[in-house]
């Protein structure tokens, strides 16, 4: 399903561009925001922005792609590039006038490839924990600095998820993250990269059967043992549940921040992804801005200097609790006034990317449907990381 929001009307536009993003949670508004101040002080380019569900925007847009039916201008994760790089659906950006010095030096080697640039990052986001102060202060879980009181490693956090439970209303979940889609994942490869810093690929093969995958399950496990992490949460309604007072805590992005503060009676804190092994780390990526192979040079030139213009505005994005990839943004006082922010921009300084790599999508697709049978299943963890392990070989190995 996609949704087309009304523009600001531009009579005189010469060129006309069409935008595809990904943003159809509470992040669309700024994102839509930003087009109209875009619009409105642009005369001669007006941009259309369509949102397509997050959940069937990459099939969409492959789909297009194939078909050459493509937008000028698109969202893609800078951690699926390498297979638009290899289709050649991508324009390479180098020679635009584009402010490269200003970008992220984590993010700078995710969207080069030959040496070329194919992607302007607009944001980092990393994963973060949220917490119900007045929950949590019910149980006694907070410190005299209002920060939770975790316990170390797995039995650490479980034990914290099962003091919160007892306290909780009969009606109100400790945990309402998502266990059957990609913040499943998301969790599984933090607690894997804050043991392991080589990523979950390593010359096409699987790194999954060793220590730190075993690890990572383990903490699927106990949470799924402990009857803390209920099965049936899925995507929208984990974050409903936390913003309605309905759960305790919740593990996501920092995207949700505009979502969770229009309940003004939801009093959250955040706080990084809990550290459960031996160093800080959690998962992150960016959402780039990339322009489309095409003929028509006079739009690509225009596209060019919208991506460029919205990494030069990207305070309103970072309303929506994105961290901007633009370091002049990320300096301004107006950036650092902004709730959280600190914890966000520590949290960037810990992200775990992933491997570059043309099948991390069908490998990633993979794990979450792994990781969501295990948590409704009585499987052990020696035989799902046995599984997840052979699953990925196969994938790897199949041609391209």
């Amino acid at each position: 399903m996609t949704f087309t929001f009304a523009l600001i009307a531009n009579e005189q536009s010469s060129i006309r561009l069409k935008y595809w993003v990904l943003f159809s949670g509470g992040d669309a508004r700024p994102m839509q925001l930003m087009v109209d101040k875009f619009n409105a002080s642009h005369k001669n380019i007006n941009v259309e922005m369509k949102i397509i569900r997050w959940a069937e925007y990459y099939q969409t847009l492959n789909k297009n792609i194939h078909t050459k039916n493509t937008p000028d201008i698109a969202i893609i994760h800078a951690s699926l590039l390498p297979w638009y790089v290899n289709k050649n659906a991508l324009s390479d950006l180098t020679p635009y006038t584009i402010q490269w010095q200003y970008i992220s030096p984590t993010l700078l080697q995710a969207i080069q490839f030959n040496q070329k640039y194919y992607a302007l990052p607009l944001d980092m986001h990393p994963q973060v924990f949220y917490f119900n102060k007045k929950y949590l202060a019910h149980a006694n879980l907070l410190d005299q600095n209002s920060q939770p009181i975790i316990g170390e490693g797995i039995d650490g956090f479980v034990e914290f998820m099962k003091k919160l439970q007892q306290t909780l209303p009969a009606d109100v979940l400790p945990f309402s993250t998502p266990n059957n889609n990609v913040l499943n994942w998301w969790i599984w490869y933090s607690l894997y990269s804050q043991q392991e810093s080589k990523g979950y690929i390593v010359n096409n093969k699987a790194a999954i059967n060793n220590t730190a995958g075993r690890k990572a399950f383990e903490f699927f496990y106990k949470m799924r043992e402990a009857n803390v992490w209920s099965q049936e949460i899925h995507d929208e309604k984990g974050y409903n549940l936390f913003k309605f007072n309905k759960a305790a805590t919740m593990i996501t992005g920092v995207w949700t921040t505009w979502n969770f503060q229009q309940n003004k009676d939801l009093d959250f804190g955040v706080v990084e992804f809990p550290k459960i092994f031996n160093k800080r780390a959690n998962f992150g990526d960016s959402h780039t801005l990339v322009v489309l192979n095409s003929r028509d040079k006079v739009k690509q030139k225009a596209s060019a200097e919208f991506i460029q213009w919205m990494s030069e505005n990207s305070f309103d994005w970072a309303l929506s609790g994105q961290v901007p990839a633009n370091t002049k943004v990320l300096t301004t006082k107006e950036f650092k006034n902004l709730p959280f922010r600190d914890v966000y921009v520590q949290s960037t300084n810990n992200m775990a990317l992933y491997p570059k790599h043309l099948k991390l999508k069908e490998c990633n697709d993979a794990m979450i449907k792994i990781l969501a049978d295990f948590m409704k299943s009585h499987d052990s963890v020696e035989e799902t990381m046995i599984k997840a392990e052979k699953t990925l070989n196969a994938i790897l190995k199949k041609p391209e």
